[in-house]
């Protein structure tokens, strides 16, 4: 199976940037991420994460790509000293809008679990293209929404008639009510983790729209 891989250079706001050249730089790693089916964001495990890394980051959330986490490094850890949970969730606490990205820890220089990578590529690939059958999803929003009636920015409580899902890559859902309004992006949060759990979307951000029916 062949699989094309682009490293990019290391991204930057444009306010932090002089020179023309890393500017040049900063557009062609964007498209980079435009380009790709999978974007895989390199982390060093002695200094993670950055102000650029949360940048980055924020930019693969935003393109709708599916991503993976890849902490570099892992060779030179203490393991004695650390506990690969408490490096996740530190990781996590601050890149909780990227928290359903796989998380591995890797060495480029021994090797270790590189080629997992790959897998994991393959993986939330598969999971971004998943449909869901509208009627599978209607069952599943009768009973949750009864019990969690959806909220909009307002705090009012949205009627919410059906949904179907528009597309994949990144799987999109569109929730027809009585109008037009945007989720509460607790709401929104919380209802994306539960189609994660409950549908396998693994690896991939989703979106929510809501149209008036």
């Amino acid at each position: 199976k062949a699989y094309c891989l682009v490293d990019t250079a290391g991204i930057r706001k444009f306010s932090g940037t002089r020179d023309s050249r890393e500017k040049a730089g900063i557009i062609r790693a964007q498209r980079n991420i435009d380009e790709a089916d999978v974007i895989c964001l390199v982390l060093d495990v002695q200094e993670f994460p950055t102000r650029q890394d949360a940048h980055i980051a924020s930019l693969a959330h935003k393109s709708g790509k599916p991503l993976i986490i890849a902490l570099n490094k892992w060779d030179l850890v203490d393991k004695a000293r650390a506990n690969p949970v408490e490096v996740k969730n530190h990781v996590f606490h601050r890149l909780n809008f990227v928290e359903y990205a796989p998380l591995i820890f890797v060495s480029a220089k021994t090797g270790q679990r590189v080629v997992k990578i790959l897998d994991l590529a393959d993986e939330v690939y598969q999971s971004a293209s998943r449909k869901i059958e509208t009627s599978l999803l209607n069952r599943f929003w009768e009973k949750f929404s009864r019990e969690y009636p959806p909220k909009a920015r307002n705090g009012s409580v949205l009627k919410i008639k059906y949904l179907v899902q528009r597309s994949v890559r990144p799987p999109t859902f569109v929730l027809f009510g009585h109008e037009r309004a945007q989720l509460l992006p607790a709401y929104e949060k919380f209802l994306a983790s539960v189609f994660r759990e409950q549908f396998g979307f693994f690896g991939t951000p989703l979106r929510f729209n809501i149209r008036k029916s």
